[in-house]
């Protein structure tokens, strides 16, 4: 079990990385779009992370009471 859940820490953390070098590749979009890019088909409800540093936005945009076990929001460089 533990070996396990180390497993998936360390898929986490390369998915993490791989994702944080793809965004800095990517131009600027709008929050909203970010959000959908970010969700890949999933529920928002599911979502526990959610970084949306980069994109454009004056405001915090899209972002829904749906989103009930997001645990961490990154918002880095926004604007």
């Amino acid at each position: 079990y533990t070996h396990a859940r180390a497993h998936k820490a360390t898929l986490d953390i390369l998915s993490s990385d791989i994702q944080q070098r793809s965004y800095k590749k990517m131009k600027a979009v709008d929050m909203q779009t970010r959000i959908e890019l970010e969700l890949r088909g999933k529920d928002s409800a599911s979502i526990k992370e959610l970084n949306l540093d980069n994109c454009r936005a004056t405001q915090i945009e899209g972002l829904t009471d749906d989103f009930q076990s997001l645990e961490t929001l990154s918002l880095i460089n926004i604007g």
